[in-house]
């Protein structure tokens, strides 16, 4: 349900500022156009011109922008390269930044939308289906724009599964902008003779970016169970990588790399081998349920589900049933909570994207950090 409100509010407040910056521009070039009169009626360009393209960049921008936070909900400096730059290792063939790629589809689509609508207003067709044209145009335009965005960037982006993401992006941006139309076109009489009059443009919009928000929230609803995605403290030393190299049966027993030991209940996305040593980024998925005497245990002794040297022998143990996920500590002083240390046998009903970190006894100064998901987008977005 977070990630629903986030969209929504985010097409809102994505559709709020554009329209102010169609207003900011339409407003200079009348100025220009009309010898410093920046009276509205006087300028023979229709206002779609002006109003679409930006309106359409805008929630195009705020979609994209909303799916790579929520996807990745920890690592802010990343999300920040991931929005404004390049990054050839996801996608080699990516030649666009995520932001640049929203704004380029969202202008193109509502420049295409806005001559579509100047021309037809000189037909017979009404106003009212013109509109809706145009509004079907830009919901097309803002799933192209994520679509695309999720598939550069996804570990899955050249799987059959990218190609339907981005054919559902597509379709709920359609169904979003038309939805939105009709729902502007019963609405917006009202709002013209009710107090609200002079602001039936900015509620309209608001009104698209609200069904856009909706409508692309089911188009990237979670794939993937609840699971745990390492973090700090997994990073792949040389030595590490050394050790990989070396026979697989070799890695199952060294005790210095950390892994799932219990393959049967627990696996490792995005990699065919369960014996894989974990390191950061890679998720494990969680089963959909646990008995209640065979919780999920991590610790540092062979004997448990997840195998990290340095901790506790029986550290920390998590109870699934569906999504909601517990966790119990079962070492003093050695689990933490967003930073906050728990109590030992203390119990957590934990919340997406949180972070569990589990204390090394070896070392005070070392640890483990997992991020708890209970709505995986991406197993390694």
């Amino acid at each position: 349900m977070q990630s629903i409100y986030f969209h929504i509010i985010s097409g809102i407040f994505s559709a709020i500022i554009g329209w102010n910056l169609s207003q900011l521009f339409w407003l200079d070039i009348g100025k220009l156009l009309n010898q410093e009169k920046s009276t509205f009626d006087t300028i023979s360009l229709p206002p779609e011109i002006i109003v679409l393209p930006i309106i359409a960049a805008s929630i195009a921008v705020g979609m994209v922008v909303t799916e790579i936070l929520v996807s990745n909900p920890t690592k802010h400096r990343l999300n920040l390269r991931e929005i404004f730059f390049i990054n050839p290792a996801r996608n080699k063939a990516q030649t666009l930044p995520h932001f640049w790629l929203a704004v380029l589809c969202g202008l193109g689509a509502g420049l295409i939308s806005a001559l579509l609508a100047w021309s037809l207003y000189s037909t017979n067709l009404s106003g009212q289906l013109v509109r809706v044209i145009c509004w079907v145009i830009v919901g097309l335009s803002v799933g192209l724009a994520e679509g695309l965005s999720w598939r550069s960037r996804s570990m899955e982006g050249e799987t059959q599964r990218a190609n339907q993401r981005l054919f559902k992006s597509i379709v709920l941006g359609v169904v979003a902008g038309l939805i939105a139309a009709l729902i502007v076109e019963g609405v917006r009489p009202q709002l013209k003779t009710s107090g609200l009059g002079g602001y039936e443009d900015v509620i309209s919009f608001s009104i698209l970016g609200a069904a856009l928000g909706l409508g692309l929230s089911l188009a990237v609803a979670p794939s993937y169970a609840v699971a745990l995605r390492a973090g700090a403290g997994f990073e792949m030393t040389a030595e590490m990588e050394e050790k990989c190299e070396m026979e697989k049966h070799f890695l199952e027993d060294d005790p210095d790399l950390p892994r799932i030991k219990k393959v049967d209940r627990l696996k490792l996305l995005t990699e065919d081998d369960p014996s894989t040593p974990l390191e950061e980024n890679l998720s494990i998925q969680l089963p959909y349920h646990t008995k209640k005497q065979e919780p999920i245990m991590i610790g540092g002794y062979t004997d448990v589900d997840i195998y990290l040297p340095g901790i506790p022998n029986r550290c920390a143990s998590l109870s699934v049933n569906n999504r909601v996920v517990e966790i119990q500590c079962l070492a003093t002083g050695k689990v933490q909570i967003n930073r906050t240390l728990m109590k030992e046998r203390q119990r957590k009903s934990l919340r997406h994207g949180q972070i569990i970190t589990l204390l090394r006894k070896d070392n005070p100064d070392k640890y483990y950090c997992f991020c708890f998901y209970d709505t995986l987008y991406d197993p390694q977005s």
